[in-house]
């Protein structure tokens, strides 16, 4: 998996690849990886003992480099040949409108490029959807980050995005006190003035996990993360947060914390269904009151805002989908373990 993402990175394209650095982070001092490194004749960076995670061992690379620029990879996202040609001229028409009006120019702090993958995701994979809907990550990469990014607010995902090394430095380095160290450098970096764009074509692939545990393990990072990193931030009373950026903060942490009405949604009809336990007691117009607005609201805004990535019935058929696959697997693994006792 790394050999591909290095060989990736060699091929990316640049008007002057003399000013193209490739290095390997491995804060595992592992010699395989160094022989990696030399056979790809690219930089190799190593660290003993290291006690933050990604977010030391970037650090740590970086404070061997001086680059204006640099771009982040994990091990697994390989970049496309026009990785850098894609991202790098926003920062280059940024720098000339710096000097032209640097009273009305806000200077570029990154640009992240979508999170986008090669192999199936665990509705399509599970599902045998791959060529019927789109990957499930593509809607906020490609349609949410897009409008955050619009605002100049792109939230920071992790991978595959290009820095401004001056910002990063004063905001010191990635934190290392939170698990999404990627969501609270962006936020650090917006908070300092410093706008951030995402852009909707995907430029690099990577792998995303297929199994329920993988994908439990992957959310409940990012939901125990986001949170620790609002809470770091303190984005409800951060005087440096701006209104829009706080209102996307606030959107971004009552997401993690939706996951009780979710539940309800899924419940409600399979309690009434086997045990007659009636979760809403209404007749239907009061149904109608409370819940038409909201759906067609939404349904509207979808349609206006998103593409064809998602729409209001994919986007609750999915969540449904999921507590069918959890169910599948589960009658599964028991099913084979009968079959194998019965061997």
């Amino acid at each position: 998996m790394l050999r591909k993402t290095v060989n990736a990175a060699t091929f990316m394209d640049y008007p002057d690849k003399s000013k193209v650095n490739i290095v390997i982070a491995d804060d595992g001092n592992r010699p395989e990886v160094r022989e990696l490194a030399k056979e790809y004749q690219v930089n190799y960076v190593t660290m003993e003992k290291n006690k933050h995670a990604k977010a030391g061992n970037i650090n740590n690379a970086l404070e061997q480099l001086d680059a204006p620029l640099f771009a982040i990879f994990d091990a697994d996202m390989m970049p496309f040949s026009n990785f850098l040609t894609s991202s790098v001229p926003f920062f280059t028409e940024n720098f000339a409108e710096l000097e032209e009006d640097p009273d009305h120019t806000k200077p570029i702090g990154f640009v992240q490029t979508p999170q986008s993958f090669y192999n199936a995701d665990i509705f399509q994979f599970n599902l045998f959807l791959q060529d019927a809907v789109v990957n499930e990550q593509d809607f906020f990469s490609r349609d949410v980050n897009v409008l955050n990014g619009s605002n100049g607010h792109a939230l920071f995902t992790g991978s595959n995005a290009v820095f401004l090394r001056e910002i990063v430095d004063k905001v010191g380095g990635f934190p290392t006190d939170t698990i999404t160290e990627d969501f609270e450098l962006g936020t650090k970096i917006n908070s300092e003035g410093y706008i951030s764009i995402a852009t909707r074509e995907p430029v690099s692939s990577g792998i995303t996990p297929v199994d329920i545990k993988s994908v439990i393990k992957q959310r409940t990072r990012w939901a125990r993360g986001v949170i620790q990193s609002c809470r770091n931030m303190h984005i409800f009373t951060n005087p440096k947060i701006t209104l829009l950026n706080r209102i996307i903060l606030i959107n971004t942490w009552l997401y993690w914390w939706s996951f009780s009405r979710r539940l309800i949604y899924i419940a409600a009809p399979l309690l009434y269904a086997l045990f007659k336990v009636q979760v809403v007691n209404a007749n239907f117009w009061i149904l109608m009151i409370v819940w038409a607005p909201g759906y067609f609201l939404l349904h509207f805004v979808l349609g206006d805002t998103s593409s064809n990535i998602r729409n209001k019935r994919w986007g609750k058929s999915r969540k449904l989908s999921l507590f069918h696959i959890c169910l599948f697997q589960l009658f599964w693994n028991q099913s084979g373990s009968k079959l194998r006792n019965l061997r």
